[in-house]
């Protein structure tokens, strides 16, 4: 954790702050207006001067610097806390880093606006059924027809989706070039004719998280195409760093939290410390704990060098292929220690911030494999930028 004494003191002020704000039933509220209760939450965020907490204060936001950051991030990580940003993080992150960096003056006028003003929800959309990892290889094409473009094509597991009222959309505006060389970076709103949002259900029961995303003729205004045609590709890495940075704070410190409720099932029925020390759940803790503590120390001391340099390195490659497993080990350690109650009875668990259901939470864990570039992917990049090994040859 980086402190020093007046990150302390802004830390204390929005620990009050939250406990003042949030009301003691918010997850009835969210349950009955899901989308009612994120428009408030961030709003509230935003108008006590906490977020969104990286936007610089000439596009509204409060302009915090990063330790700052990283404390609104750690503390509304605690299980009594709404998660934040929730359904304005592609928003937040994905389409201000984007639209910031590579957008026109009239685009950062257009949108930014209203997402700081919680009055849009944005979704990705990326990912294409033959074209997850190898996302350039997508197959979505798009054509100029005089001051439009025109996209036919299919996306899958386009992130918050269900709930968007605009997406960021990769297509394919040439062909006949290396398939990096041939991709146009768009802002598409999902209520064009010829769109068709299609939600997925996943194995944990969830419909809202993900959809399927079907173009027909979908006409998209030129001056929607963010930066030059064909381009597309080098403003989509800005897009997929802003995955990584301050927002991987939350899910690895959950971790923290759910390995506590689960330790805490766990000493239901091993009560003795000497007896609890030897058993197998109390060896299994310990190397669960101390896993989690190194993901900590891993974690804070790349977003030290990102303080101190300025961007983000592959390190964080590293962090992600060790959290993933980490996730997985830690949430099947709450699902035994939970016995058959955590696979069958809804609120087996200690915790209520997400599903309250181990079952259900390790399944989740599970998506962190994929999610945010598959594990796969990020030893590519470790292999090649960390340990200099030569790039897989691509096929153009």
């Amino acid at each position: 954790m980086i402190e020093d004494t007046a990150l302390a003191e802004f830390r204390s002020t929005f620990r009050t702050w939250l406990r003042d704000t949030i009301p003691n039933d918010w997850r009835d509220q969210l349950a009955d207006d899901y989308r009612g209760f994120n428009v408030w939450w961030v709003s509230a965020m935003r108008d006590a001067g906490y977020g969104p907490p990286h936007w610089a204060k000439q596009v509204g936001g409060p302009g915090l610097s990063l330790p700052e950051q990283l404390v609104i991030y750690e503390e509304t990580t605690d299980p009594d806390c709404p998660g934040y940003p929730g359904l304005f993080s592609c928003a937040y992150t994905h389409v201000h880093d984007t639209l910031t960096l590579h957008g026109s003056p009239e685009q950062i006028d257009r949108h930014l606006k209203p997402i700081l003003d919680a009055k849009c929800v944005w979704a990705q959309a990326f990912s294409e059924p033959e074209a997850g990892s190898d996302l350039a290889s997508l197959k979505t094409r798009a054509f100029r027809d005089g001051d439009d473009y025109v996209v036919n094509g299919q996306k899958i597991w386009s992130t918050l989706a269900p709930h968007g009222d605009w997406a960021i959309v990769l297509a394919r505006t040439d062909p006949d070039v290396p398939k990096r060389k041939g991709i146009s970076y768009f802002l598409v709103d999902l209520a064009s004719p010829g769109i068709e949002v299609r939600p997925i259900k996943q194995i944990t029961g969830a419909e809202n998280d993900f959809a399927e995303i079907f173009f027909t003729d979908v006409h998209i205004p030129a001056e929607n195409l963010v930066g030059q045609e064909n381009d597309g590709w080098r403003i989509a890495n800005t897009t997929l760093a802003a995955e990584r940075g301050p927002l991987a704070i939350p899910t690895a410190l959950t971790l923290r939290e759910t390995l506590a409720d689960a330790v805490a099932l766990a000493r239901l029925q091993i009560p003795d410390d000497s007896a609890f020390a030897v058993s197998s759940l109390g060896q299994r803790y310990a190397q669960l704990h101390g896993e989690v503590e190194i993901l900590a120390e891993m974690l804070y001391g790349t977003l030290a060098k990102f303080i101190e340099v300025g961007e983000p390195g592959p390190e964080s490659s590293i962090i992600k292929i060790f959290l993933a497993p980490l996730m997985q080990r830690v949430s099947a350690y709450g699902l035994d220690v939970a016995g058959s109650a955590g696979h069958h009875e809804k609120g087996a668990s200690l915790r209520d911030r997400a599903s309250s259901d181990w079952l259900v939470n390790h399944l989740a864990s599970w998506v962190w494999t994929i999610a945010g570039g598959s594990d796969q992917i990020q030893r590519n990049i470790i292999g090649e930028r960390v340990l200099g090994l030569p790039r897989d040859p691509l096929v153009d």
